[in-house]
């Protein structure tokens, strides 16, 4: 069962052979969504006249119900967030409004995740006259400046990657949901942090290079508009994010966001030393502005480091985890907070 989602800004036109090639696929999606993100001005209404119009008959004809939503420019990473709880069904593929993919691309894709422990699978993305060719059979973290997905391949065996771009079909119940409030809306770099950090929770990502998508690149702004600023924050972001991955475990290490105030970080330390008797095969990670209440000793905590809270915000995405006071109303605690986080932590 699977929802295909376009989100599209000021390019009506290529938005229309985008979804007619979803439509007409061998394998159809059950619902198509499109998120509209355009700024036309109000005297363009007709617009949307017409294309609701137009849209029904679509779903009439294809049998595939079509779903529109103006979203007001909010960026496509909210929009692709968004997507997670709109979509009806458990599988989204995604598609750009400048890219017309082949008929048998959802066919190919839907049979690919479907064998095995895989969170998302993408074919190629080929831009016409500016695609060469290749036989490297990987992508690692460390390789975001281009992608193996964007070549074409002299093997047509399907390969495993660390991450994925642009087009792909996921498994929404094997993600946290996408970065939605740390970077820029122009969503660069979104679809690497996200399927990367499928990737990390143990899941697998693969690549179908007989699954042909066509990148019509549109010389009309739209999502990935040149933004000077959001490229560069988007790619900053990215790179905080490489450091922190790289240190943090997510099979051994707990990362602990004290957001709190100096009370209750001195009830954090006072049982620190449970916590990590716990995690003795890695590192307690902890994030807190009273970095000066914990009274370190070598001996002591030997497996603890800390981090800023800027930097558990970005490795979580800005979205952060259930504080101790989230924890203790959801069990109507009548315990002392010590307790609360002993029990928080399961030591």
């Amino acid at each position: 069962m699977i929802t295909s989602t376009i989100v599209t800004k000021d390019r009506e036109n290529g938005l229309y052979g985008a979804l007619l090639s979803v439509l007409q696929q061998t394998v159809k999606p059950n619902e198509v969504i499109i998120y509209d993100d355009s700024l036309r001005p109000k005297h363009k209404d007709i617009w949307k006249i017409e294309s609701f119009a137009y849209l029904k008959s679509l779903s009439e004809l294809y049998g595939v119900d079509i779903r529109y939503y103006k979203t007001n420019d909010v960026g496509q990473t909210i929009n692709h967030q968004r997507s997670l709880n709109d979509a009806r069904y458990q599988y989204i593929w995604r598609l750009d409004d400048d890219e017309v993919a082949n008929a048998d691309v959802l066919e190919k894709l839907y049979n690919c995740i479907i064998l095995g422990k895989r969170a998302a699978v993408g074919g190629l993305v080929i831009q016409p006259d500016q695609t060469g060719v290749t036989n490297v059979r990987k992508q690692t973290i460390a390789d975001t400046e281009s992608h193996t997905q964007m070549y074409l391949h002299q093997v047509n065996k399907p390969f495993e990657v660390q991450h994925l771009h642009s087009t792909f079909l996921f498994d929404k119940t094997k993600t946290d949901g996408y970065p939605d409030l740390i970077l820029d809306k122009i969503g660069v770099r979104e679809e690497t942090i996200f399927t990367y950090e499928m990737f990390r929770k143990g899941y697998s990502l693969w690549v179908v290079p007989d699954c042909i998508t066509w990148h019509f690149r549109s010389k009309k702004g739209g999502m990935r508009s040149q933004n000077p600023e959001g490229y560069t924050f988007n790619n900053n972001v990215l790179n905080h994010k490489k450091n922190l991955w790289a240190m943090i475990n997510p099979n051994t290490d707990l990362l602990i966001m004290d957001q709190n105030g100096i009370g209750d970080s001195i009830v954090l330390e006072s049982v620190l030393k449970d916590i990590t008797k716990k995690y003795h095969n890695g590192t307690v990670w902890v994030c807190t502005p009273n970095i000066e209440v914990f009274k370190m000793s070598p001996q002591q905590f030997l497996n603890v480091k800390f981090l800023t809270e800027e930097d558990g915000r970005i490795y979580f995405n800005g979205r952060l985890p259930e504080s101790i006071y989230g924890f203790m109303a959801k069990k109507e605690w009548k315990k002392s907070m010590a307790d609360a986080y002993k029990e928080f932590y399961n030591v």
